[in-house]
């Protein structure tokens, strides 16, 4: 789970059970989060893997990640550990 200064959220769910990748993006419309709670309810996840967001520190707004902490176990990974170019690769040699 990630989000950006705009509120877009996106969610990559690996389900496997049966080796499937469902990637979500879309923009959430108010402060509680809504749509994020609903699809990760509707996915029932034993973790979320969440990247901070120095934006909403900064802000003292609740965001993502402190909403979803009461329903999920979560881990938590600097955005640094994330690089498009090279989560391309490893996807494709899935």
């Amino acid at each position: 789970v990630i989000e950006n200064r705009a509120k877009e959220v996106g969610v990559a769910v690996l389900d496997l059970s049966n080796l499937n990748l469902h990637l979500s993006q879309f923009i959430e419309a108010g402060r509680f989060y809504t749509t994020t709670q609903l699809l990760l309810d509707a996915c029932q996840p034993r973790q979320l893997v969440v990247v901070g967001s120095l934006h909403h520190e900064v802000a003292g707004a609740a965001g993502v990640n402190q909403v979803t902490a009461a329903a999920w176990e979560q881990v938590h990974l600097a955005r640094s550990a994330f690089d498009d170019t090279n989560g391309i690769l490893l996807v494709q040699e899935l």
